[in-house]
């Protein structure tokens, strides 16, 4: 009797690209997944109920085994495996895992200013390029057969927008594909398809996106960052994302491993990637997840639900499995709920509104862990507990770095009596600002720009207060990155549109994205208009407000809104229809070697009713701080024309953070 296979599982590991595109982490990764799903304890199926289909191909140094002509991950290979499951005779509950590991790559259209998003393939000669439209089309057969698809992506696909750290160690890599010219790059007819000027792989197609998968989808890192891979000591070198993975499952049991959701590990996993990225001193990456987060981390019966934060209790204490990067710091609070209401927005409606089994407050907070106590009197934990957030707490001290020449006993002292600053001992990414030595002044700069702001060394009290205007200021962009909802993760899609001149806003959807530049990031000149699109990709209304973190370290609100499913909103100057935003002249000086400063629009969103952002605005900017400390305030630099109202910070969110560059006038 042949066994029933319950797992499919593709895997596919490339290291052997030809230089200068080497990498070393990407077969490990797979060997270690496979590991997982075959050798006790496994994942809760029988090792023969689990097909592996390994398509590798390890350094050339290795010494170890080599790969068939047909496990090879030849463009071909990887085709005709995938077009073979999906051709095969798959079941509604048969589970399809697909896991790659390796280089990504983003090309852009000649002629457009639509982006091609690709996984690269490479046999022992050279590599080739895999498109999203082909990708795209086989995960769509796929799913189209069961219920249960997870694709992991251990790559990159951007450049990135973030400077890489000066002292990089030498054992890490970015999984950043760089041509070379032998290769062929020239796009097939198909990659163009679409509308004119649209950006694939941020609405109208790309990898593995698209607005209500019936499938999940993990991937490395966001578009403005990249994918690294490397290894501490004498351990095995892995993918930050495998690494994580991999620790966070590796003392759990095999039952605890197939009832594991990914809402469940998120917290977990963003606390190991974070960790790598600190240890081996590279620029942040975070994952984002596409689909429901309270799919089963290898598929299996789940229901569609808002999964909420993990509770348990033990000896009289609550814990929460979720900590700092998610936003849950000391004094936040958080209401507890069983299996009812499935999704959270149902509690506004006072027809569906169930009462929680009790309320916790946060008493210690770890990065993926938190400690709280009952609010009142203590509570047991109803079936299925989950944890809402609904009061956030302290965010956590600015970090500060004082280089070398400037880091003397009496600034130290000075700068540790504020409350909301912390000296550490390290730079980027560590720290989240860096203050250096430049032309015998202070120079302010954070993960983006070297040079922030600047003040005269003998200008303590300026250096003091604008580090502290940055505490404030720094508050929207960890909002960005801690997604506290890994299901609406990716859920609100911004494109930069091109807008010369005042336009009919019925004309808004015509208009051409802005051009990109080589690392894929919007790129502008000042005072040329533009607007931003915003589309709802979800199937629940969102609320969500829009603000710019500038170069300058101010921080701009532009508006809120709401928006029904499908639905796409348009961001115009002081909310005026047709009117177009223009970047202001940045008035920094610029990091060496740069014609451009970065800024950053930030979407933030949640399904509660009451969203009330604005007070995150700082439309003050670090310089303007520092030289007017001894007088009134006068006008700050602006990146746009608006101003913001205050406001009260609201509880939970999902967030879409773009970078873009404008050019330097001259």
């Amino acid at each position: 009797m042949t066994t029933e296979v319950k797992l499919h599982a593709v895997l596919i590991g490339i290291d052997a690209y030809p230089p200068p595109n080497q990498l070393a982490g990407c077969v490990n990764d797979i060997d270690a997944i496979e590991r997982l799903l075959t050798t006790p304890p496994g994942i809760g199926l029988a090792q023969d109920e689990v097909q592996v289909h390994r398509l590798w191909l390890p350094p050339r140094d290795s010494g170890g085994p080599q790969p068939t002509d047909e496990q090879l991950p030849t463009r071909d290979n990887i085709l005709k495996t995938l077009q073979g499951l999906a051709d095969g005779d798959l079941q509604k509950d048969t589970r399809v895992l697909i896991y790659y590991s390796g280089h990504g790559y983003a090309k852009q259209a000649p002629g457009s200013n639509a982006w091609v998003e690709s996984i690269v393939a490479s046999s022992r000669t050279r590599p080739v390029m895999i498109y999203d439209f082909e990708v795209n089309k086989l995960i769509g057969q796929l799913a189209a057969k069961t219920d249960h698809l997870t694709v992991i992506l251990d790559c990159c696909n951007s450049g990135g927008a973030t400077r890489d750290p000066d002292d990089a160690a030498p054992n890490v890599k970015s999984r950043v594909f760089e041509p070379t010219p032998d290769i062929d790059l020239t796009l097939p007819a198909e990659a163009l398809a679409g509308p004119q000027g649209g950006t694939r792989g941020m609405d109208d197609g790309g990898l593995l996106q698209t607005t209500d998968p019936e499938y999940l989808v993990v991937a490395a890192c966001q578009r403005d960052e990249k994918a690294n891979e490397g290894q501490e000591g004498t351990e095995t070198r892995h993918g930050f994302l495998t690494a994580s993975l991999m620790g966070v499952l590796q003392n759990l049991t095999a039952d605890q491993r197939a009832q594991r959701r990914w809402a469940d590990i998120w917290p977990a996993l963003l606390a190991g990637i974070d960790t790598k990225v600190v240890n081996l001193r590279r620029t942040p990456q975070h994952p984002w997840l596409l689909g429901q987060g309270a799919r089963r981390l290898f598929g299996g019966p789940w229901e569609p639900m808002d999964p909420g934060l993990m509770v348990t209790r033990k000896d009289g204490q609550y814990t929460i499995e979720a900590g700092s990067l998610m936003g849950i710091t000391e004094g936040a609070e958080l209401e507890v709920y069983g299996d009812k209401p499935a999704f959270f927005a149902d509690l506004a409606d006072p027809d569906k509104r169930v009462a929680p089994a009790g309320r916790l407050r946060v008493t210690q907070a770890a990065p993926a862990r938190a400690v709280a106590e009952a609010v009142g009197a203590a509570f047991d934990l109803p079936d299925g507990a989950r944890a809402l957030l609904v009061q956030p707490g302290s965010t956590g001290k600015l970090r500060v770095h004082l280089t070398a020449p400037v880091d003397t006993p009496a600034l130290r002292q000075y700068l540790s009596d504020s409350p909301l600053l912390e000296l550490v001992p390290n730079g980027l990414p560590d720290a989240e600002v860096v203050v250096d030595l430049r032309d015998g002044r202070w120079a302010i700069g954070n993960d983006v720009e070297k040079y922030v702001a600047f003040a005269d060394v003998g200008h303590r009290l300026g250096l003091y207060n604008a580090l502290n205007q940055y505490y404030h200021a720094i508050t929207v962009l960890r909002m960005a990155q801690r997604l506290v909802t890994p299901s609406a993760s990716q859920a609100l899609r911004v494109r930069m549109l091109a807008c010369p001149q005042p336009i009919d806003p019925n004309d808004a959807s015509k208009l051409a994205e802005v051009t990109r530049d080589s690392d894929n990031i919007y790129h502008v000149k000042p005072q040329e208009g533009v607007i931003f699109e915003i589309k709802n990709t979800t199937t629940k209304t969102l609320h969500f407000a829009v603000f710019n973190f500038g170069n300058s370290g101010a921080v701009s609100h532009l508006t809120k809104e709401t928006l029904a499913p499908g639905d796409r909103f348009y961001v115009y100057s002081g909310n005026n229809l047709g009117r177009p935003l223009r970047p202001s002249v940045p008035k920094i000086e610029l990091t060496p070697g740069r014609t451009f400063v970065t800024d950053r629009l930030i979407v933030i969103g949640t399904d509660s009713r009451d969203l009330n952002l604005e007070g995150l605005a700082s439309p003050k900017s670090l310089q303007s701080v520092i030289d007017n400390t001894r007088r009134d305030f006068d006008d700050a630099t602006k990146d746009f024309e608006d101003e913001a109202a205050p406001g009260a910070p609201a509880p939970f969110w999902t967030a879409t953070l773009v970078p873009w560059r404008t050019e330097k006038g001259g």
